[in-house]
């Protein structure tokens, strides 16, 4: 309390030294491995079939071909989606032409 003009100086100089480590930092924060992909997680509700979610993956992993001309692959999974095995789960990931992997 007896040093309360410290206080702003303290400030005065975080503020600069955030502003100097901010603008030194890339732009793009995401790796380029992490670049031209693109992956839809799905979870159905509890006890939905085998059946009808390998359907419904089927069915966007068409919407996402038709839609997406850029694609150079699709790749869907049912039933394995995040880890886990349900059969309520399951992705489809998009991988962009011209990217590097």
């Amino acid at each position: 309390m007896a040093k309360r003009w410290l206080a702003p100086v303290i400030m005065i100089v975080s503020i600069l030294l955030i502003y100097l480590i901010g603008t030194s930092l890339q732009s793009e924060l995401a790796p380029i491995e992490d670049r031209g992909e693109l992956r839809i997680q799905c979870t159905m509700p509890e006890g939905t079939s085998f059946e009808a979610m390998d359907k419904y993956i089927t069915e966007l992993t068409k919407v996402v071909q038709t839609n997406v001309k850029e694609n150079d692959a699709v790749i869907s999974v049912t039933a394995g989606g995040g880890g886990s095995n349900a059969a309520n789960s399951g992705f489809v990931r998009l991988i962009l032409k011209g990217c590097k992997r």
